[in-house]
C-alpha cells in the first residue's frame, strides 16, 4: 500500500506531485482572482454529538460559508476505524 492508505494506487503519484515542495511554493506565490468559497459549492457535516465543537456553532459556520449541510446523530462514527484485518 502506498503513502495514503485511503487513496486509489492508481493517483497516488499525482498526490505526491500535488504536495511536492515547487507545488507548494507556486500556490504560495500565485494571485488569487477570486476566492473559491465564493463560486464553489461546499458542504458541512454537523456532529450533533460533538462536545468540542458545540453544533449550534457548527450550524452558524456552515451558514456563513453557505454551505448544503447534513447532520448527524452522532460523532463516534467518525473517529473509529473497523477491524479489517484478515481472521
Amino acid at each position: 500500500m502506498g503513502a495514503r492508505p485511503n487513496f486509489p494506487e492508481s493517483r497516488e503519484g499525482e498526490a505526491r506531485a500535488s504536495c511536492s515542495a515547487t507545488g507548494i511554493a507556486e500556490a504560495l506565490n500565485g494571485a488569487v482572482t477570486e476566492p473559491a468559497w465564493k463560486s464553489k459549492p461546499s458542504w458541512y457535516l454537523v456532529a450533533t454529538n460533538d462536545k468540542m465543537i458545540l453544533p449550534d456553532a457548527q450550524r452558524a459556520i456552515s451558514k456563513r460559508a453557505a454551505s448544503t449541510v447534513v447532520e448527524v446523530n452522532g460523532f463516534d462514527d467518525f473517529t473509529t476505524v473497523p477491524d479489517s484485518r484478515p481472521a
